[in-house]
């Protein structure tokens, strides 16, 4: 089941928040081990309200070594998380953004995103990334959560681990 992750255009269902939590911690294990790139890691969570991006987003921290809380910046728009540094090269920070609130790129201006874009040592995971697609990167790694009707199950797909 481990290979599942591997792949692009992968579709994954989740009957758990635990399960979600796995997939957020797998993707981010599997980031780490990307080459080197010479700017920030993007991956952009996409679907509907309650669909798990923030479940997920735990998860990705953990997967990062983030051992505190997690918490949705649903209200702050942005977290910044500092990593622990490991043997190889990895990240040094994880910023967390949830855009729910905004209704376009203007009012997160003062976050100074794309000096954050710009920086190889930065790991970005944006919740509602589809508020600010036009100033998205196009490498960026793309996550799309779906209910699957009548049950509480999710459908995850994921696009651009390999790229």
């Amino acid at each position: 089941m481990q290979a599942v992750y591997y792949i692009n255009n992968m579709r994954i269902v989740s009957k758990s928040e635990i399960k979600t939590r796995a997939i957020g911690k797998r993707v981010a294990q599997k980031l780490i081990k990307r080459t080197e790139t010479k700017n920030a890691t993007v991956v952009c969570l996409r679907g509907n309200l309650g669909s798990g991006k923030t479940i997920f987003a735990q998860g990705f921290g953990r997967g990062l070594g983030i051992t505190g809380r997690i918490q949705s910046p649903t209200f702050v728009l942005m977290r910044r998380y500092r990593i622990k540094p490991r043997a190889k090269k990895t990240f040094a920070f994880f910023y967390h953004l949830d855009l729910y609130r905004i209704h376009n790129s203007k009012e997160i201006k003062y976050l100074d995103l794309k000096d954050i874009f710009n920086d190889a040592s930065a790991v970005i995971l944006i919740e509602w990334a589809e508020k600010i697609s036009r100033s998205l990167p196009s490498q960026a790694v793309n996550i799309n959560f779906e209910h699957v009707r009548k049950s509480s199950a999710r459908i995850i797909t994921i696009d651009g681990i390999d790229k």
